[in-house]
């Protein structure tokens, strides 16, 4: 289910992998007979047609643990209407069950309503995570969406993702992502994706290759990421070149990066955590900075988290401007 950008967390943005995302995990005792509530509240601010700030959007996202092995969350999305009315436009309920071997099974489903209150489900997913051993994680998911007959349902996505970590470091990443997209039952490759990684103590580095099928249905090389990562006195690193294909030199990946980002995560003393997101675009023969994000996140003195986002880019007249501020509230 796609989303459009007003939903989207500020750090979802850019390439945002590293699980440095700021989220409040509550710690409470597992008890089996009493089920553990988790309620997260995330509201998006933007600009209206007027110029200022108003509500886009808000998700309500409730977890339940109903034992030690099974887990139900459901996310409720909301958007304000054009007579700033509150309104239900969508809803994401998952089942969480862990395995004996340390893996997942997941099932989601995504429910659609229309103006006039009707809903539909839309899209269904199954994911299942095995540990296979000698540090292999192996993720497969498969999507499966209303047939265009109305006979049912039929697989139309397929991702298979392997994961060779040594310790909790992931040293190998591997993700195949297929699409059939009528149901007919004919896949195809859609993109590929390698990664490895070389970590150490206080710092990593990693390639990432991207293969994308082209108009032939071929896959091609078509983006290229280099990733460095590293930490000093309580602040994380995170830099990106992305290099993408050149259509004037055959093809072929540009020798320059035509983007970069970079990332740098602060750790405060009362616990809060501070994270600033610059991009970069190539402008000619140098990289121009377009977009600058900040999130700020702080403990709101009841056990839970308050988040505040903040997203800048620049326009034509060169100057900064907000284009998505936010605020997400974490609680339990």
């Amino acid at each position: 289910m796609r989303r459009p950008i007003a939903m989207t967390s500020l750090l979802m943005l850019g390439l945002w992998n590293l699980g440095w995302e700021p989220t409040a995990v509550a710690q409470s005792a597992r008890d089996a007979q009493v089920p553990v509530r988790t309620l997260k509240r995330s509201i998006i601010e933007g600009p209206s047609a007027s110029g200022d700030m108003t509500v886009l959007s808000e998700v309500v996202d409730e977890t339940v643990r109903r034992d030690a092995r099974t887990s139900e969350r459901t996310s409720s999305e909301f958007t304000t209407d054009a007579n700033g009315r509150r309104r239900l436009v969508s809803v994401m309920e998952e089942q969480d069950v862990s395995q004996q071997d340390g893996g997942h099974q997941i099932t989601r489903e995504f429910t659609r309503l229309d103006v006039d209150g009707r809903s539909r489900i839309t899209r269904r997913e199954r994911e299942q995570l095995s540990a296979r051993g000698n540090g292999l994680f192996v993720t497969e998911i498969e999507v499966t969406e209303p047939s265009i007959n109305g006979s049912g349902f039929v697989p139309t996505e397929r991702i298979e993702h392997q994961e060779r970590r040594v310790g909790d470091q992931v040293v190998e990443r591997e993700t195949t992502w297929s699409i059939n997209p009528r149901g007919s039952g004919r896949w195809s490759v859609l993109e590929q994706r390698v990664l490895t990684r070389d970590a150490a103590r206080d710092s990593a580095e990693a390639v990432e290759v991207i293969h994308r099928a082209d108009s032939s249905g071929n896959l091609v090389q078509s983006e290229r990421i280099v990733s460095r990562e590293w930490t000093v006195r309580g602040q994380a690193f995170r830099t990106d070149e992305i290099y993408r294909r050149d259509i004037n030199n055959s093809g072929s990946l540009t020798r320059q990066p035509v983007q970069h980002v970079e990332l740098v995560q602060t750790t405060l003393s009362g616990g809060g955590l501070d994270t600033a997101r610059t991009v970069s675009g190539r402008v000619g023969d140098r990289l121009q900075v377009i977009e600058s994000a900040v999130e700020r996140s702080r403990p709101d003195g009841s056990g839970g988290l308050m988040v505040e986002q903040e997203v800048q880019r620049s326009v034509v007249d060169g100057q900064f401007h907000t284009v998505l501020t936010g605020t997400r509230q974490e609680s339990q």
